[in-house]
């Protein structure tokens, strides 16, 4: 009896309960899904994370659409996110990264080119991408699992919810 009450105090104040734990899987979608549903932009859920177009409201059936083994040139900004995006921690826009206090010396400059389903993009980023069209701005809510996961990365603790801003500025199709 007396361990079953310390395992309970345990608990309580060392905040371990999966239940009331801020990261876990419920927690993190949560707070994705109350500050989603502010924008003014339609947010489509994909395979757990949410996206949302920034420039458009919906797909243009005119305009390249990404498929898998496509060339794209993406400019990026990722955050953290608890409740909103927090902290900028990687971009590859210089006016980004200059507002934020980064030194322009490490910050590559151009678009990031990959190659759709053949990258070593965290999960969330590539499936983010996925169904983008050419000249697409998207902000991507993607919780840990499909981020970082268990596992720490430079300034961003495990189990961390992140934010990406993506612009996708060119599509070269790879048939």
């Amino acid at each position: 009896m007396r361990n079953t009450i310390m395992a309970a105090l345990l608990l309580l104040v060392c905040g371990c309960n999966k239940g009331t734990d801020q990261n876990s899987d419920s927690a993190q979608r949560e707070r994705i899904i109350s500050y989603t549903s502010e924008l003014t932009t339609p947010v489509r859920e994909n395979d757990g994370m949410f996206i949302t177009r920034l420039n458009k409201t919906e797909a243009d059936p005119g305009r390249l659409r990404v498929t898998n083994g496509d060339s794209l040139w993406v400019f990026y900004a990722m955050y953290t996110f608890q409740s909103r995006p927090d902290s900028l921690f990687v971009t590859n826009i210089p006016s980004v990264a200059e507002e934020n206090g980064f030194d322009l010396k490490y910050v590559e400059e151009g678009p990031l080119g990959i190659r759709y389903g053949h990258t070593d993009l965290i999960k969330g980023f590539e499936l983010g991408l996925e169904d983008g069209q050419d000249g697409d701005s998207l902000m991507m809510f993607v919780p840990s699992k499909l981020a970082y996961g268990n596992k720490s990365a430079g300034v961003v603790e495990k189990f961390t919810t992140i934010a990406i801003f993506a612009e996708i500025k060119r599509i070269l199709k790879n048939d």
